[in-house]
């Protein structure tokens, strides 16, 4: 948190590393189009920005924005140590103490001298919005997102589930109903990404050869309106419950893996919600699951996003 160099060479080098990987992923459709569709969900909200930045803003930067980027927020106060094995707690508290108690201009003047930037609200769209790009090959595919929640609020766990019934493995309604038994979709994802300020929830869709695209997207309604109207079965409901509980234990494994979701909610929200969490997405009922589609996933909040071939020259 402090020596550090940015030598003017290797921080050139390092920049020219990250802009050829931004620049990979704008040949990327996928990445493309749901950045196009961030953009609209977010329209002023800094949650717009891909996290890799944008080429323009990334080419200018120096040394000198870097460096004093680097003295705003990697400090001691802006900063969460966890501390995660076999150690005795009194004398890990001492060195922690040690090493890091004693950084220069950390006292209590410094850290209330510098007022945090504005951040305009993350406002929900007003009225559905609609997004078209053109890709150089056959593909069809779809992306729909909705604002929703903060992360660590009861509706996130509920919305977590909502995403596991969708789009949670081979038996969720999407894929079995839209890909193997209509054939309409080659591939169907959901994602639930809540974070400090607000959240999305995600749909990715891959329109089948020969198929209207269209008829896909009415089939996509029908399944975000039944979750809207209908409880989930108790069957159904408590498979993704086991799902998503067996990730859980799976990422946290090890002692390092802990200690990143301990990090992770500290940051976010509160720590203590890494070790709640299982009971939390235990007490998930059906009529939550039904109270956030109905709540977050209506059709005058989303943004509809399609990356659609070219039109080919006629011969």
């Amino acid at each position: 948190m402090r020596n550090l160099l940015l030598d003017p060479r290797e921080f050139e080098s390092e920049k020219a590393v990250v802009l050829e990987e931004l620049s990979m992923g704008e040949d990327e459709p996928w990445r493309a189009l749901s950045q196009e569709v961030q953009l609209a969900l977010f329209p002023r909200h800094p949650y717009r920005r891909p996290v890799i930045g944008f080429a323009d803003s990334l080419g200018a930067m120096g040394v000198a924005d870097m460096r004093s980027y680097y003295a705003r927020h990697y400090r001691p106060s802006n900063a969460v140590l966890v501390l995660a094995g076999d150690f005795e707690p009194r004398r890990a508290l001492e060195l922690v103490r040690e090493r890091f108690g004693s950084f220069p201009g950390e006292g209590r003047k410094a850290a209330g001298a510098e007022r945090p930037a504005f951040r305009p609200g993350a406002t929900p769209p007003k009225g559905e919005r609609r997004i078209t790009i053109l890709w150089d090959d056959e593909g069809r595919r779809l992306c729909v997102a909705w604002p929703t929640t903060t992360v660590g609020t009861e509706d996130d766990w509920a919305l977590d589930l909502l995403s596991t019934v969708l789009a949670g493995g081979k038996l969720s309604r999407m894929h079995r109903r839209l890909v193997i038994e209509r054939r309409l979709a080659t591939s169907v994802s959901s994602h639930n990404d809540t974070r400090v300020d607000a959240g999305a929830f995600w749909m990715f869709l891959e329109c089948a050869r020969g198929v209207d695209p269209e008829d896909l997207e009415r089939a996509l309604w029908k399944e975000i309106g039944e979750l809207s109207r209908k409880l989930v079965p108790a069957k159904e409901l408590d498979r993704a419950k086991r799902m998503l509980a067996s990730g859980e234990a799976h990422e946290n494994e090890t002692v390092t893996d802990l200690a990143e979701q301990l990090g992770e909610f500290a940051v976010d929200a509160h720590w203590r919600l890494a070790l709640e969490a299982p009971a939390r997405l235990a007490a998930v009922t059906a009529q939550a699951v039904r109270r956030c589609a109905k709540t977050y996933l209506g059709e005058e909040r989303r943004v509809v996003g399609w990356c659609l071939p070219k039109a080919r020259p006629s011969r």
